[in-house]
C-alpha cells in the first residue's frame, strides 16, 4: 500500500509539472476541477474550531480556451462551482456562501494554460444596508406640480466619477451625472466598456442625494468591490470595482 501511494504521489508530481507548462491541446473540465479543488485546499483558513475556504473562484484563460467554452460557459461554470461544494464538504470545509466560479480571459495566457485566483465572498447583507440608507433619507416635498429640492441638490452636476485603473479602457473618465446610470459591454449603455469579459448589462450605477449605490444586474461573472463579491453596495470615495478584467476606481468629485 505504500509504495501504491508513493507511486500516485510521483505521478501527480509528474502531471502537475506538465500541466504548469500548458497543455499542447485545450484545457479539459476535468483539470480544471482539478486546479480549483487544490486552489480551494491552499487558501483555506482555519479558525479555533472550523476550517474556512473561498467560494468565489476566477479562472483565467488564453483567448483560444476561452472561445472554446463558450457556448457551454455558464452551465460549466454551475457545475464546477456545485464540484467544488461537495469536495469541500467531504473534508467538513465551511463555506460563507454557495460556491461561484467565474471564467475570465487573460490574453498572456497561451493556449492549455490557465490560473486561478479565490476569494471570500462578502455576505449578502447589502439589502438591508441600502434598506436602512434609504429610510433615514429626508425625502423631497412634492405639492401638486411643485418639486422642492435642497440647494445642494440644485447645484449638483455630478454625483462623483468612475476612473478606469486597468482593463481595455484605461484611462477612461466616466461622469456620473445621472441618476441611474448602467454599466456594460452594450455601446448605449451610458457606461459602456470595451471587455469582452463584461456582460452586457453587467451592473447599475444608482445615485441620490450624497451617495451612490453599485447594483449587480446578475452578470455572468459578478461585481467586485474592494476584491469582495457584491449584489448591491453603498459606495465609498475611492472604492476599488471590479468587473470583468477591468478596475475603476470611484471618486466622489
Amino acid at each position: 500500500m505504500a509504495l501504491i501511494a508513493s507511486l500516485e504521489k510521483w505521478l501527480e508530481k509528474v502531471i502537475e509539472g506538465v500541466f504548469n507548462r500548458g497543455f499542447k491541446g485545450q484545457i479539459q473540465p476535468i483539470e480544471i476541477a482539478k486546479r480549483l479543488v487544490k486552489e480551494m485546499e491552499n487558501n483555506k483558513t482555519i479558525s479555533i474550531s472550523k476550517v474556512y475556504v473561498p467560494d468565489y473562484y476566477l479562472v483565467y484563460l488564453s483567448q483560444e480556451d476561452g472561445e472554446k467554452i463558450k457556448a457551454f460557459q455558464q452551465a460549466l461554470a454551475e457545475e464546477l462551482g456545485e464540484y467544488i461544494l461537495k469536495q469541500g464538504l467531504k473534508t467538513q470545509y465551511i463555506f460563507l456562501n454557495q460556491p461561484k466560479v467565474a471564467f475570465l480571459i487573460d490574453n498572456n495566457l497561451s493556449l492549455g494554460q490557465l490560473r486561478i485566483e479565490s476569494r471570500f465572498m462578502e455576505e449578502k447583507q447589502e439589502a438591508s444596508e441600502v434598506k436602512e440608507i434609504t429610510d433615514t433619507k429626508i425625502q423631497p416635498v412634492v405639492t401638486q406640480s411643485t418639486q422642492v429640492f435642497s440647494s445642494k441638490e440644485l447645484i449638483r452636476a455630478t454625483y462623483g466619477e468612475l476612473v478606469v485603473l486597468e482593463g481595455p479602457d484605461k484611462g477612461k473618465i466616466f461622469p456620473l451625472n445621472k441618476e441611474s446610470m448602467v454599466l456594460g459591454r452594450k455601446n448605449t449603455n451610458e457606461i459602456f466598456l470595451n471587455d469582452s469579459n463584461v456582460s452586457r448589462s453587467h451592473a447599475k450605477l444608482v445615485c441620490k442625494n450624497d451617495y451612490c449605490l453599485i447594483v449587480d444586474l446578475g452578470s455572468t461573472n459578478g461585481t467586485l468591490v474592494n476584491r469582495k463579491i457584491i449584489t448591491e453596495k453603498k459606495l465609498e470615495n475611492e472604492d476599488i470595482i471590479e468587473v470583468g478584467v477591468t478596475t475603476l476606481m470611484f471618486k466622489v468629485v
